[in-house]
């Protein structure tokens, strides 16, 4: 029974950290899916890049405004 207990509460503990390992790393891997999906946005364009000082999608073509 001691044994049984044992592994009861090792597979709760495991349980717990699974959980908290998901909540931590979902938001992270969204934020990085949104990022990745705005800067491809950006480059198929084709006539832009990303600037990732700016943080923002630049026109290179001639007489335009960077206003990504």
């Amino acid at each position: 029974m001691k044994e049984a207990t044992g592994d009861a509460n090792m597979t709760i503990v495991t349980v717990i950290i699974i959980a908290a390992i998901v909540a931590i790393g979902t938001p992270i891997i969204i934020n990085m899916m949104n990022n990745m999906s705005e800067k491809t946005s950006c480059l198929n364009d084709g006539s832009k890049y990303w600037d990732e000082a700016a943080g923002q999608c630049v026109d290179v073509r001639p007489g335009t405004t960077n206003n990504g």
